[in-house]
């Protein structure tokens, strides 16, 4: 039977949990990325187009993510109404992965960054934190001098907490109407 040290040992050196579902997720964003990537550059027969989109998901993150942000802000709801249950549900799934790729290809940024910043001959490794923050100082900088606008990816962030609000607004009433019928019927019960 294997000692405790072995089997932590044993477990340091295997993959995990979180680290599988990293890899997962940076398969399927960057593989939807790429395969929509060899559709635009097909479809137009040049390169360009398709080009053009792998510099808008990589570079300009923080311009997607405001571009899909305002989007909800301008309806009103994450959850679109008029079209059917199935474009609805499609058109809401679509948010949300345009949300997610574009937090995950921050997160990768950063993580690249921070990275860079640990390799560094005389960095510590036990600076992980200041790597971190220095990666999201640079991230920011590098966003400003893209984007040609100092406030742009501090914008993108407001605009997204302001989206996320729109994100749970139709749940939030939902609940108000359900605790709303409940009062009403408990209020029922105590009147007979």
């Amino acid at each position: 039977m294997p000692s405790g040290l072995e089997v932590a040992t044993a477990t340091r050196t295997g993959m995990g949990f979180f680290a599988l579902f990293r890899v997962f997720l940076l398969i399927a964003v960057f593989g939807t990325i790429f395969i929509n990537f060899g559709v635009i550059a097909f479809g137009q027969h040049n390169m360009a187009g398709g080009l053009k989109y792998l510099g808008d998901n990589f570079l300009s993150t923080t311009q997607k993510l405001q571009d899909e942000s305002i989007k909800i802000i301008n309806r009103g709801t994450a959850i679109p109404e008029g079209n059917t249950k199935l474009q609805n549900f499609w058109t809401f799934f679509k948010n949300i992965w345009e949300w997610f790729s574009a937090l995950f290809i921050i997160y990768v940024w950063l993580w690249i960054l921070s990275s860079i910043f640990l390799f560094f001959p005389i960095a510590d490794k036990s600076k992980t934190f200041t790597a971190w923050c220095m990666a999201l100082i640079v991230f920011m900088l590098l966003q400003m001098v893209i984007a040609k606008s100092f406030a742009q990816p501090l914008e993108a962030f407001r605009d997204f907490g302001r989206a996320i609000y729109s994100l749970f607004l139709p749940i939030t009433d939902k609940a108000v109407n359900v605790t709303k019928q409940i009062n009403n019927y408990t209020n029922i019960t105590n009147m007979t």
